[in-house]
């Protein structure tokens, strides 16, 4: 793109009758610019203490780079974070029981709902395809996802597998699991997950989604197979733009045709360029 922006400008220097349209052009890409960055990714990780023996300030981090590592003699977790990724990993050693490592990926990603009058109310249709495994080992081993998490946790998608009595087994995939049918919710679990999710139309919404793991006690929980968004659909009628971003890492569509109707940020800085190309093209014809 940098090139591209080169040439341009060095055209426009070379025509003078050009030197306007380059203002233009330059006033085009702008709009198409990506603007300031509010879309997230982290990663954290960290190992909860029982012990005094096994406690470490420094086990526990945060990085937003969106990936994340610790290991220890009992221990690992691991996270990493891309829009419309999560991939985490925990795992324990059977040597203490008051190991607990948990990790977690988390991305937000900012957008503008457009199409009709400011607050007009719509649901997003959210497709998350997830691919995790849990083994209890001699405690328990827990998967849980959160789609914009609001303290109320009103898109949650849990999964736990223990061998606690006084605990409970769960897992949102398999809803014939009961209570006390420990073990049950062990093993792989694969599928898609489609929540509507409410919005109003206006700018700088947002979807965040967040997984964490957790494992104690020769357990282990694996969800770096992914949980990844294969798709966010708006209702026919309704556009949509990335705010921050290039691309579309959430795929998204609308219903009928299965494409945003919204140029991205930096597909409209293209189209700047483009159009720019095309009248300076003209203006050397005219000379």
């Amino acid at each position: 793109m940098k090139s591209v922006i080169q040439s341009a400008a060095f055209g426009a220097a070379t025509f003078r009758s050009s030197v306007r349209l380059a203002v233009v052009c330059g006033m085009l890409t702008l709009v198409g610019a990506p603007q300031a960055h509010a879309s997230y990714v982290y990663a954290l990780v960290s190992t909860p203490y029982g012990t005094e023996q096994v406690y470490d300030p420094t086990l526990a981090s945060r990085s937003r780079s969106g990936f994340d590592s610790i290991t220890g003699a009992n221990y690992t977790a691991q996270a990493q974070t891309l829009y419309g990724v999560n991939k985490a990993f925990a795992s324990a050693g059977a040597t203490n029981q008051f190991i607990y490592p948990q990790a977690q990926s988390e991305w937000s990603v900012n957008f503008n709902l457009l199409g009709a009058p400011d607050g007009t109310a719509l649901q997003l249709r959210v497709n998350i395809d997830y691919d995790f495994t849990l083994d209890r080992g001699t405690s328990l081993a827990s998967f849980d996802l959160e789609i914009n998490d609001d303290g109320y946790h009103p898109h949650r998608f849990y999964a736990h597998t223990t061998t606690n009595g006084f605990d409970s087994e769960g897992c949102f995939d398999r809803p014939g699991v009961t209570a006390q049918m420990f073990g049950q919710c062990g093993g792989g679990h694969a599928g898609t997950i489609s929540a509507l999710i409410p919005y109003t139309t206006g700018l700088n919404r947002y979807l965040k989604v967040t997984v964490g793991v957790n494992a104690a006690a020769s357990a282990v929980s694996a969800a770096f197979n992914t949980a990844r968004i294969s798709s966010v659909t708006l209702p026919d009628g309704f556009t949509w733009a990335y705010t921050d971003l290039t691309g579309n890492p959430l795929n998204f569509r609308n219903a009928r045709d299965g494409t945003g109707a919204v140029p991205e940020p930096a597909t409209a800085g293209v189209l700047g360029l483009g159009l720019c190309g095309i009248l300076v093209t003209a203006a050397r014809k005219k000379k």
